[in-house]
């Protein structure tokens, strides 16, 4: 299931509050919250960071969140440097490449798997990153985002436009992570949240990254606005 984020208003109005850096609020498809990720600087206890957030949820839509699905993650607001997007205008002498997954290959051999991702770019170049690594199944997706970022890499060696490269890349890292992350939960049967398993961390990770550095949607609008859409 595709990660939502119906309620940006009610995300821009948590970060109003004292203390919040930022907020991210994961929804179903009715609108309803049911994952909220919040990054707040230290000083205030976790629980009444929490505490918070349930008072403003219910006053500003009316909803009664469970604290379970609120994690709070505390740094101090000077470590925070959120990604800005560079106002210079782009050389239009400079022809910049619009890299597309081309194929995504991935071969087992024993306990070793190689991924092989290839990536167009304008002008019908194509670039490809390899890795072998373990052939476990908890490991195909990081191979996969490995092989992903070498080609991208390969691209970028061919084309003055790194910060476009490195756009695409973070787009697709951030949603294979919380994707397979997510699985993951799943292939657990729900209770990978608990303390019992290491997926627990990963998924809290994954969501809180993606808040941190910025979600596949963040930089999809960079690499938008870098190409002039």
């Amino acid at each position: 299931m595709p990660t939502l984020r119906l309620l940006p208003e009610f995300e821009d109005e948590l970060k109003r509050l004292p203390g919040i850096i930022a907020a991210s609020v994961v929804t179903g498809p009715d609108a309803v919250p049911n994952e909220i990720h919040v990054l707040a600087e230290p000083g205030k206890p976790p629980k009444q960071v929490v505490r918070d957030v349930q008072s403003f949820a219910m006053l500003k839509l009316g909803l009664d969140i469970d604290h379970r699905i609120v994690s709070v993650v505390q740094i101090g607001a000077d470590e925070f440097s959120p990604s800005v997007i560079d106002d210079d205008p782009i050389d239009p002498e400079v022809v910049i490449p619009r890299p597309a997954i081309g194929s995504i290959m991935i071969r087992t051999s024993g306990p070793e798997a190689e991924a092989l991702v290839s990536v167009a770019a304008t002008g019908g170049h194509v670039f490809e990153g390899r890795v072998v690594g373990p052939g476990s199944a908890t490991h195909r997706c990081r191979l996969v985002a490995q092989a992903t970022l070498k080609a991208l890499e390969s691209l970028s060696a061919n084309a003055n436009s790194a910060a476009l490269e490195v756009a695409v890349a973070k787009a697709k890292a951030s949603e294979t992570a919380c994707a397979a992350t997510a699985e993951c939960l799943q292939m657990h049967g729900g209770i990978g949240m608990t303390d019992e398993f290491d997926i627990g961390l990963f998924l809290k990770r994954a969501r809180v990254d993606s808040v941190f550095f910025g979600d596949a949607a963040f930089h999809a609008d960079r690499v938008a606005a870098m190409l002039g859409y």
